[in-house]
């Protein structure tokens, strides 16, 4: 078992027992990721316009959906698998056949997989036959508090709740859509929940007179309740879609017809705030229950009006544990090339979210094995000669992550399997690597010092002094590299952890006791030769040579002639 650190929570001002090291040694991992939206109601949110009437022209294609977000990291594991609970009942008899086990082996790191419900919807595009139901709505995972409604317990879904009640009470349809039903159902707490209604966006705006449109092209409002901005969206059916990214006119509709324009049935779903019963017209229950992550319709068109949601389709397998089903693998063979059409920030924004779950070792594989590997990243495929990623721990940075993926690829054009030591990768690959990700000054920064520092630690850390490695131990990038050097030689990072955590005792990186205007006043004159006795005496400091300022101080007065 990895040998246990300490690492200082500077949020929380205490100790705490993890993996990882000294956070106070570590420096902030990093400024903010240029993490970018994709289109449709997420991107919606960015843009402001008036509020909608009847059926709308969409907004003319073009211009960059873009967005700072922090690299978030530590995104919860997927809980137990659990029987479907007895209070879910299917329609009909019989049904598909089961699907075959999701593609993501059981994780190494113990996390493990959610389960998954069961039920029905209409008759889809592929000629399955299915009754729309309203199931409800049991907790399908262990170890998820659940409220009288079934939900995990949140003030976000009692504001949602609130607002769909203040809707029904008005005349009107409202459910939960999309993934916060999904979530629920996987035994995920949701982070968001978005209200879908039969009521046109004018309606919402004289219910909830403070509500902001942000989608005119979309039918899309915000609505303030309970200190939380709730997404609440018009029942809509798309037009034709011309530049594979948005539809160029979307209709008002109903239920059916908005479940219908999403992109997977596991995303279809709908659930009646009030009962907790999930409304299923594209058979996203019995996916659930199957595992399997299924089109809505013809994977074929559900991949041309978008052709982001291929990228997608990989981060919903991985991050749910979900088998591929066939038609939509195809798909993604024969289009993926099209990718490449995709801006590249929205394609940046999605490996962002990939690989800020533990979840993304499976997902490289996806990627790697579906061929989108060439429209990622922009350079030629080749042939990963080991799986870093699979070994990474489960909170790593984004640049270590990156890194390991590099390594897996090859570096430099040169193979570099395991035990060889981490490698030294060029320039020119990195800047393919940072223009086809979008990456920010600090990403890119962090990845090559990710990159350079794990290197080093390989190379020089058992020959280092106590002041060279403690030196090593509070540079910024320390920690991404450690975890980027237990992928390669878990055995030295486990020797450097430990006595990282002996350094770590007496301080990594103490506020120096000799200063600039210490030199200054003795007498020595700001210069190269200035430099070096300061990083001297620091130096002697970080060995322990100096208990006391006035001992370092009168060491810098020997050393100045004073």
């Amino acid at each position: 078992m990895a040998h246990a650190l300490l690492r200082r929570d500077l949020a929380e001002g205490g100790w705490r027992r993890s993996r990882g090291i000294p956070r106070s040694a570590l420096g902030a991992e990093g400024g903010a990721h240029r993490a970018h939206l994709p289109g449709g109601n997420a991107e919606s949110r960015r843009r402001r316009g008036a509020v909608p009437s009847g059926n709308l022209a969409a907004r003319p294609p073009g211009g960059r959906a873009g967005g700072a977000a922090r690299n978030r990291r530590g995104a919860r594991c997927l809980a137990p698998r659990a029987p479907v609970s007895a209070n879910v009942r299917p329609h009909r008899s019989g049904g598909r056949r089961d699907a075959a086990a999701g593609i993501a082996s059981a994780r190494r790191r113990g996390a493990a997989h959610a389960a998954a419900g069961e039920g029905h919807g209409t008759r889809g595009a592929a000629g399955r036959s299915h009754a729309a139901s309203g199931l409800a709505a049991a907790p399908f995972a262990q170890g998820v508090a659940v409220s009288a409604h079934g939900a995990p317990p949140s003030s976000a879904r009692d504001a949602g709740a609130s607002i769909a009640r203040t809707l029904a009470q008005a005349g009107h349809v409202a459910y939960f859509a999309g993934g916060c039903v999904r979530d629920r159902l996987l035994g995920l707490e949701p982070k968001d929940f978005d209200v879908a209604t039969d009521a046109t966006p004018e309606r919402i705006a004289e219910i909830f007179p403070s509500a902001r449109g942000v989608g005119a092209s979309f039918g899309v409002m915000l609505v303030r309740r309970g200190g939380h901005t709730i997404e609440v969206a018009t029942f809509r059916r798309d037009g034709e879609y011309i530049d594979g990214r948005r539809p160029t006119r979307v209709h008002f509709g109903d239920a059916e017809q908005d479940a219908r324009r999403r992109d997977f049935t596991i995303n279809g779903l709908f659930e009646d705030p009030e009962t907790g019963k999930v409304i299923d017209f594209v058979g996203g229950l019995e996916d659930i229950r199957g595992r399997v992550l299924r089109a809505i319709g013809s994977a074929e068109d559900r991949l041309a009006e978008d052709r982001l949601r291929m990228l997608r389709a990989v981060r919903f397998a991985a991050r749910f544990s979900l088998a591929i089903e066939p038609g939509v693998e195809r798909a993604i063979l024969r289009h993926g090339s099209e990718l490449m059409g995709v801006s590249r920030e929205r394609i940046g924004g999605e490996i962002r979210r990939i690989f800020e779950h533990p979840s993304r070792g499976q997902g490289v594989d996806l990627i790697e094995r579906l061929g989108l590997s060439t429209a990622v990243l922009c350079e030629p495929p080749v042939e990963r000669n080991d799986d870093r990623v699979r070994r990474l721990p489960p909170d790593a940075s984004f640049a270590s992550s990156l890194a390991a993926w590099m390594l897996d690829r090859g570096a430099g054009g040169a193979a570099a399997g395991p035990g060889a030591g981490v490698v030294q990768v060029d320039a020119a690959r990195l800047k393919i690597w940072v223009d086809a990700l979008v990456l920010s000054n600090a990403e890119s920064d962090a990845l090559a010092e990710t990159l350079r520092i794990s290197r080093e630690l390989h190379g020089s850390w058992r020959v280092s002094d106590r002041a060279q490695r403690k030196r090593h131990a509070s540079r910024e990038n320390f920690r991404s590299a450690l975890d980027l050097l237990r992928t390669e030689d878990p055995a030295l990072a486990e020797e450097i952890a430990a006595q990282v955590e002996a350094l770590a005792v007496e301080g990594l990186a103490p506020s120096p006791l000799v200063t600039g205007d210490d030199l200054i006043a003795l007498g020595l004159a700001p210069g190269p030769a200035f430099r070096t006795m300061l990083d001297s005496l620091y130096d002697r400091q970080l060995r322990g040579e100096f208990p006391t300022r006035e001992s370092a101080l009168a060491a810098a007065r020997r050393l100045v002639g004073t």
